[in-house]
C-alpha cells in the first residue's frame, strides 16, 4: 500500500481538528501562481472526489506587475487542465492614511476574495498561508509590541460577518514540505520577485533571522504550534472574563464611541483591564487591526485626553474612561410618518396616533402634529448651536447647558441622535423631549417619535 502523502494527511488532520471542511463543501481557493497556494488548489483536487468538495480557485490581480496578466492567463491553462472552476478579479490599490502599500494589497486582495466567493456560492475561502508565514508574522507582531490576541498569529479558521468562513489548511505545513510536494508532483509555480525585497520588514524576517531560529531550534515551527496553542486557550479564558467584566461597567455606546465607568475598571486586575479595552477597542473600530500593546496602555493611561491612533481618542471624563473614534457627523435625514432610519446605532421613526394625551416615556414621545414644524430632521445633535426648551420649562437654553447637567461627557453629547427642525431640538432621543408641541385638550392629531435599539 502506497504511503499516504504528508501534506493530503495535515490538510485532513487539521480539517478534523478544527472543522474546516465538511462533506460537500464549496470551497474557493485564493491561488496567486506561488508554491503554497498552488499545492493547496492541487490538494484539494485532489481529496474533493472523497468527500464531496467542490473546488474553485480565483486569482486577484492587483495591477501592480507587469507579468501578471502572463500568469493569470498561465494559471487559467492550469485550472482548466485540472477541471478546476477559475475565476479572475482585477482590483484597484487605494492607500488609507498610515497604511503600507502591503496592507492595502492584502486589504483590496481580500475584499476581491470575498465578492468572487458570494458571487460562486461558495462556503468556504481557503488560502494559503503555512507555517513559515505564522513564524514570521508572529515576529513581526512581537516588533511592534502586539497585545496577546495579535501574539496568536494567524487564525486557522476564521468566521467572517459577510462572506465565508475563511480557512488555512497549510498553516501547519512548512514551505520546504510545500515545496517538495510541488516537486513530487513535477509542478512549477511562480516566484514573486518582490520577496527578495529588504526594505519589506517581512523578508527581512524570512532572509535573516528565521534561519537563525531553524538552527537554534529544528523543530521551531512545531514548537511554535503549541506554544500558539496553550496562549489560544489562555486568550479564550481571559475573553470569557472581560466579556463578563465589561457589562457593568458599561455607561455609553454610540456612533463609534464607548464608555466604561472608569473607578470600577481600576479595581480590576491588570491582566482583566487590558482585555477589557481591548474588547473596547474592537467594539469601536470593527476590528483588531492597529491594536498594540503600546495603544492598549495608552488607553489606561488616558488621563484628560490621549492621540491612541488609528485614528482613536481616549479622555476620562465625568468618572467614565471614554474610547470614541474621530468621526464626521452624518447628514440629517427628514423626520417623515411612517418612516423609519437609522443613526447612532438607534431605528428612529415616527408614527400617526390617536389622542388621547400620551405621557413623555423616554423611548417614545407624543407630540401635538398640528404645531409640528414642517422641516423635522433625525440628526445628530449640535451641542455649541442647538437650541432646547426642555418638558416643563418655557424659556430655551444651549443644548450644551443642558446635557452638562446630566454629567454627558463632550463627545457622547455629539452623538446623541435627535429630532430637531433648524437649531431647535424637538427631543433628545432617550433623555428628554421639548416642551414644544405638547398635548392638550385640543390636540385632534398625534404623532409618536420612537426610538428602538437593533436586537444582537
Amino acid at each position: 500500500m502506497p504511503r499516504p502523502d504528508p501534506l493530503l494527511s495535515s490538510i485532513l488532520a487539521q480539517s478534523a481538528r478544527h472543522g474546516l471542511f465538511a462533506a460537500g463543501e464549496h470551497v474557493l481557493v485564493g491561488c496567486s501562481g506561488g508554491a503554497d497556494s498552488l499545492a493547496l488548489v492541487h490538494a484539494l483536487r485532489a481529496l474533493a472526489p472523497d468527500r464531496g468538495w467542490h473546488v474553485e480557485a480565483a486569482y486577484v490581480h492587483h495591477g501592480l506587475r507587469p507579468e501578471a496578466d502572463r500568469e493569470a492567463e498561465l494559471l487559467a491553462s492550469r485550472m482548466a487542465s485540472w477541471s478546476v472552476p477559475f475565476r479572475v478579479a482585477r482590483v484597484a490599490i487605494r492607500l488609507a492614511p498610515g497604511q503600507s502599500p502591503e496592507e492595502a494589497a492584502r486589504d483590496a486582495r481580500y475584499a476581491a476574495l470575498n465578492a468572487l466567493a458570494r458571487a460562486s456560492g461558495a462556503t468556504r475561502l481557503a488560502l494559503g498561508h503555512h507555517a513559515d508565514d505564522q513564524l514570521e508574522t508572529v515576529l513581526l507582531r512581537l516588533t511592534k509590541g502586539s497585545a496577546l490576541p495579535g501574539l496568536l498569529g494567524i487564525p486557522i479558521k476564521r468566521e467572517q460577518r459577510e462572506g465565508p468562513c475563511i480557512v488555512r489548511p497549510l498553516l501547519e505545513v512548512t514551505r520546504a514540505a510545500i515545496e517538495a510536494y510541488l516537486e513530487h508532483h513535477g509542478l512549477d509555480w511562480f516566484e514573486d520577485l518582490s520577496n527578495r525585497d529588504a526594505a519589506i520588514p517581512r523578508n527581512r524576517l524570512r532572509h535573516d533571522v528565521t534561519p537563525v531560529l531553524r538552527a537554534l531550534n529544528p523543530a521551531i515551527h512545531r514548537t511554535l504550534s503549541l506554544n500558539l496553542a496553550v496562549l489560544a486557550d489562555e486568550d479564550d479564558y481571559l475573553s470569557r472574563q472581560a466579556q463578563e467584566a465589561i457589562r457593568p461597567l458599561l455607561r455609553h455606546e454610540g456612533q463609534g464611541l464607548i464608555g466604561l465607568e472608569a473607578a470600577g475598571l481600576a479595581l480590576l486586575p491588570p491582566a482583566l483591564q487590558r482585555r477589557v479595552l481591548a474588547q473596547a477597542y474592537v467594539q469601536v473600530q470593527g476590528t483588531r487591526r492597529g491594536m498594540t500593546a503600546q495603544r492598549l496602555e495608552r488607553i489606561r493611561a488616558a488621563g484628560e485626553g490621549v492621540d491612541v491612533g488609528e485614528g482613536l481618542r481616549a479622555a476620562v471624563q465625568h468618572g467614565l474612561l471614554l474610547l470614541y473614534r474621530v468621526f464626521e457627523a452624518p447628514p440629517p435625514v427628514p423626520a417623515l410618518p411612517g418612516v423609519t432610519v437609522a443613526l447612532a446605532g438607534t431605528r428612529l421613526g415616527l408614527e400617526r396616533a390617536e389622542p388621547p394625551f400620551l405621557a413623555p416615556r423616554g423611548a417614545s414621545e407624543a407630540f401635538d402634529a398640528d404645531h409640528l414644524p414642517p422641516d423635522l430632521v433625525w440628526r445628530l445633535a449640535r451641542p455649541d448651536t442647538d437650541r432646547f426648551v426642555p418638558w416643563g420649562r418655557q424659556k430655551a437654553r444651549p443644548l450644551a447647558q443642558f446635557l452638562a447637567k446630566q454629567r454627558l461627557p463632550r463627545p457622547v453629547m455629539e452623538r446623541l441622535p435627535v429630532l430637531a427642525a433648524g437649531d431647535d431640538v424637538l427631543w433628545v432621543v432617550g433623555i428628554r423631549r421639548s416642551a414644544h408641541a405638547p398635548i392638550g385638550p385640543a390636540t385632534r392629531r398625534v404623532v409618536k417619535a420612537i426610538c428602538e435599539k437593533p436586537r444582537g
